[in-house]
């Protein structure tokens, strides 16, 4: 059968075959320029051609995927290489450690410090790290923790840091805040120095004394139980002279104690509340200090009252001898006057002369 634009039209008016090559071509005049030859080529490649298999789309996503994990999966010598991320904070008081710190135990204490950057508070591994060394027996990192300690409770006590050098108040000032963990850690730290000689202890007492009242009622009695159980063990009760040091030791307790009750308005502490006899002592001492502070008031009363008095009485104080001083240059006024008069009448000064001086 052959296709339809291979045909040629009808020739126009039935003229013969000479005149039909010389007239306008039809669509179909040209013979197709598609080679047999070609044809029959492509054919026989393609069935020669082995027929492709078909792929299964799982497959494929697996292979991609695959690919896909091994660009960003790191070989196993960069994972070698590979450090922890650092904060450039974090980098800068590294550095800053090693550069402060004066001693091997400082640099120790400080590196634990800052692992502990950015962590929740709760643990108290630098507190507990620092009264074991304190309570250590290498004599030499006790005393460098018990100079920081030192130097860090005067620091933060706001107390007097004259006395530290300006290195030591340029440590504290960029390390003190990450030495502290709360109340319960500086109650660890004081717990560590109830286990030292009464002679160490008492290089402490002052700051013992001013942190007390800012601690939480049950850590005020946890410190308390110990300081009892101190005081039992030397038996200070029981001896007739006792050194400056054990006076100067129950005077503290007996200070810490009655600041224990008097500070407090009321028991809020859970599991202090559970204790009867705890709660007689606040019971017992409550009338005392509510009396003390109704005289407290008094005398406050008074004072103010005496106070508006001596104002009243100074003001007009103020106002006899501010009119005696007016009644006394009355009675030299004219003289003055006329004196001035007579001073600048001989005066020949000019103005000019006075800028031109």
């Amino acid at each position: 059968m052959k296709l339809a634009w291979l045909t040629r039209g009808p020739q126009v008016g039935g003229s013969s075959v000479e005149n039909s090559k010389a007239s306008v071509p039809l669509r179909g005049d040209k013979p197709p320029n598609l080679r047999i030859e070609t044809l029959n080529t492509r054919s026989a490649n393609a069935a020669k051609a082995p027929v492709a298999q078909t792929t299964s789309p799982v497959s494929v996503f697996q292979k991609l995927a695959s690919s896909i994990k091994s660009l960003f999966q790191p070989s196993s010598a960069a994972a070698a290489l590979k450090q922890p991320f650092v904060l450039p904070e974090h980098a800068q008081l590294k550095q800053q450690a090693e550069t402060y710190a004066e001693s091997p135990f400082e640099k120790t204490l400080f590196e634990k410090a800052l692992a502990q950057f950015g962590k929740k508070q709760g643990s108290l591994a630098v507190s507990k790290a620092w009264g074991q060394a304190i309570l250590g027996a290498d004599t030499q990192v006790q005393e460098e923790a018990l100079t920081l300690l030192k130097g860090y409770l005067a620091y933060s006590a706001n107390g007097n840091v004259s006395e530290l050098s300006a290195h030591t108040q340029m440590k504290l000032m960029i390390f003190s805040p990450h030495l502290s963990e709360g109340a319960v850690g500086r109650a660890t730290l004081y717990e560590a120095i109830l286990k030292l000689p009464l002679s160490h202890l008492m290089e402490f007492a002052a700051f013992l004394k001013k942190d007390f009242s800012t601690l939480p009622a049950i850590v005020q009695a946890l410190l308390m139980k110990q300081l009892l159980q101190l005081r039992k063990d030397l038996k200070l009760d029981k001896k007739d002279e006792l050194s400056p040091d054990e006076l100067a030791f129950k005077k503290m307790v007996k200070q810490l104690v009655v600041k224990f009750y008097s500070e407090k308005s009321e028991l809020q502490d859970a599991q202090l509340a559970q204790h009867e006899k705890i709660r007689v002592g606040f019971l017992k001492i409550r009338p005392i200090e509510e009396a003390y502070h109704e005289q407290l008031e008094e005398i406050e009363k008074k004072y103010r009252l005496k106070l508006r008095q001596l104002k009243k009485r100074r003001s007009q104080n103020v106002a006899e001898s501010e009119e005696e001083r007016l009644r006394r240059i009355e009675m030299v006024y004219d003289t003055v006057e006329d004196n001035l008069v007579t001073g600048l009448t001989e005066l020949t000064t000019t103005l000019d002369q006075v800028q031109a001086g």
